[in-house]
């Protein structure tokens, strides 16, 4: 009796023990397999989030410096972890059948990369100038807009004479004039007297009496007057001395800057047979031919994972784009903010640097698994001074430095897509330069030697002043 209670409780027994070992071996199997895969699906769908975080982030940017929204803001949230089983949805009973907490390091201006662009270009100068001139008669083609159209009159030959220089465009023209001022005066012309010597009558004539000389302006658009008579000089000298009279026919006094449309030719003539006015006229373009070569850092903000189940993944923006690194390589996942395209009616090609940076002075790092906010000010916006012109540069180097060996073949990719992919640039028109800590573009246009100015290149600085705060992270 005793004996067959004893193997009855020694049955159970190892029932028991063999129970608990099934339901070790389950628990086993699970955590082997079952958490590590939930983790790196929740670790997946996380970088999947982070990716359109930055892709929203990027376009937000974009709108706000598009729109010219100075001193406007954003603020945007990036979410540094997983956050564990309690925002993954797990067992809250027992945390040990949940997936680790993945966490991240979020920072801003911790990468040192440097845009650098030199060029031979066309550049805007107050002081400097470039012109193009003809005696009067004579013409100017004008293939670009002027800085100033000027007729100088060097000797303006009997005062008392009017004539004029008169400058025809298509559908409008001016008249510079030389415009005599006389006096209009009574005096008695006849006096008829009585026998007695009294004045019975007297006859009065009318007279002008040489007053002054003015320089004047006309204008008129579509055959219509639109100004007439404008005194710009007043009482002028013979310029025996040499003292000359200039009108800048580009002031924004006789509205004709907004009516030429270019290329166009500029015709200068001088009605009447005996025009004594001797003159010029010249086109002055405010800017000179220079190698120009500037470097800026550029700034970044990174977001780097410390992920359990899943790849390491770097997601930065800078200068416009969004770009991913991980161990074996790196890519963009929205292209930075350079353009080029190429007009093949009228052989230009057009080179746009947006050149999107941050504050040297923003720096900063937080880590952990709470979301980070980031608030994102546009401080100003300034264009670089190449000329504003149909074509200004001969010849334009476009390169990336970086200690970041991934980098620099980032930017070579990014260079030659953006070029021939994206805008149809051939590939005879520029060249490719690969180096390990630098990538570059070197165009020279349709012309492969440098020589003409055969591209459009505008640049535009673009600042942004950023902070941010953690939510339950680390911040340093």
């Amino acid at each position: 009796m005793n004996f067959r209670m004893n193997e009855q409780a020694l049955t159970e027994v190892v029932g028991f023990v063999l129970i608990l070992g099934v339901i070790a071996a389950a628990f086993s199997l699970y955590l082997t397999y079952a958490v590590p895969a939930q983790g790196r699906e929740n670790e997946i769908q996380h970088m999947n989030e982070v990716k359109d975080e930055f892709t929203q982030y990027k376009f937000t940017l974009d709108a706000l410096w598009s729109n010219n929204q100075l001193g406007n803001s954003i603020t945007s949230t990036f979410s540094l972890g997983t956050g564990g089983s309690f925002t993954q949805g797990g067992n809250r009973i027992m945390p040990i059948l949940n997936p680790i907490a993945s966490s991240a390091t979020f920072t801003i201006n911790h990468r040192n990369e440097t845009l650098t662009v030199s060029s031979r270009s066309l550049i805007t100068d107050t002081v400097n100038f470039t012109y193009s001139s003809t005696a009067v008669p004579g013409s100017l083609v004008l293939y670009d807009p002027p800085g100033k159209l000027l007729v100088n009159i060097s000797n303006a030959g009997n005062l008392q004479t009017g004539y004029g220089i008169r400058v025809n465009g298509t559908g409008w023209y001016a008249s510079v004039n030389k415009t005599p001022r006389y006096e209009f005066y009574l005096y008695p012309s006849s006096v008829t007297y009585a026998p007695d010597g009294k004045i019975t009558n007297i006859t009065f004539s009318e007279g002008y009496k040489y007053n002054r000389t003015d320089i004047t302006v006309s204008v008129f658009k579509d055959g219509k007057p639109t100004i007439e008579n404008l005194i710009v000089y007043s009482n002028i000298a013979a310029l025996s001395s040499g003292q000359n009279y200039t009108v800048n026919l580009m002031d924004d006094t006789y509205g004709i800057r907004s009516f030429v449309s270019y290329p166009t030719q500029v015709i200068f003539t001088k009605p009447g047979t005996s025009n004594d006015l001797i003159a010029t006229g010249i086109a002055v373009y405010d800017y000179t031919e220079q190698e120009s070569s500037h470097a800026v850092s550029l700034g970044a903000i990174e977001y780097a994972s410390n992920n359990y189940y899943w790849i390491q993944q770097r997601y930065f923006y800078q200068m416009g784009g969004v770009f991913l690194e991980q161990d074996d390589g790196a890519s963009y996942k929205l292209a930075p903010a350079v353009t080029m395209t190429y007009n093949n009616v009228t052989g230009i090609m057009r080179v746009k640097i947006n050149e999107i940076v941050f504050d040297p002075s923003n720096s900063g790092i937080i880590g952990g698994t709470s979301p980070v906010q980031v608030r994102t000010r546009l401080s100003n916006m300034t264009a670089l001074p190449y000329a504003p012109i149909t074509a200004n540069t001969k010849s334009v180097t476009i390169s990336v430095a970086s200690s970041d060996p991934f980098v620099p073949p980032l930017w070579y990719e990014v260079f030659d897509e953006t070029a021939n992919k994206t805008g149809g640039v051939p590939r005879t028109f520029y060249q490719l330069a690969l180096t390990p800590t630098t990538g570059s573009i070197i165009i020279n246009g349709p012309d492969y030697t440098g020589s003409t100015y055969d591209i459009l290149l505008e640049a535009e600085r673009i600042n942004f002043y950023v902070k941010f705060h953690g939510l339950g992270g680390i911040l340093e």
